[in-house]
């Protein structure tokens, strides 16, 4: 994986150092408060109460954060480690799809609208609403042309999504394994 950085990222995503900061704190107030981290409970066949913690953020958080902050992309990532650059190609992978998928948020569709809205809420989790569809998709467009040399395919971006309810019929079906 070759490095790739934004060096002026700070000045082209946000509008105000302001804006910089919030974004910062937003990341360390998620990390500091255990939110990265979800806790819960579940009952075994043989009833005992379990606790169990799951990460909410994968790496294609960690990339955002410091493509945003203007690090290079291959941060945090080793050739020595368990996966090496595959996962660092992955996390990148996973911007590059979740930003194409922003114009299936109001799609027709209710699994594509379902999947893109999901994966947008996670990977934007950790920064409070600092970070915008259109900042995104101007970063997964530099990322595209970094890793493939090829332009980003071109589409309108909302600044940001609206969620439309899905389209309900009253027609009944009554269903049967026969027909």
């Amino acid at each position: 994986m070759k490095a790739f950085q934004i060096e002026d990222a700070k000045t082209r995503f946000f509008k105000s150092k302001e804006d910089y900061l919030q974004f910062r704190q937003e990341w360390k107030d998620f990390h500091n408060n255990g939110h990265h981290i979800e806790r819960g409970e579940w009952t075994t066949p043989h009833g005992n109460v379990k606790e169990y913690k799951t990460p909410l953020l994968n790496s294609s958080s960690y990339m955002l954060y410091n493509l945003l902050r203007g690090y290079d992309i291959t941060r945090g990532y080793s050739e020595h480690s368990e996966h090496g650059w595959a996962a660092c190609e992955d996390a990148a992978s996973d911007i590059i799809r979740i930003a194409r998928k922003l114009k299936d948020i109001n799609a027709e569709s209710s699994w594509s609208r379902k999947w893109a809205r999901e994966s947008l809420e996670k990977l934007l989790l950790p920064f409070g609403g600092t970070v915008t569809n259109k900042m995104l998709y101007d970063l997964a467009a530099e990322l595209y042309l970094n890793m493939t040399e090829q332009e980003f395919p071109p589409f309108e971006v909302e600044e940001e999504h609206e969620v439309k309810e899905p389209v309900k019929t009253k027609a009944k079906r009554k269903l049967s394994l026969w027909g």
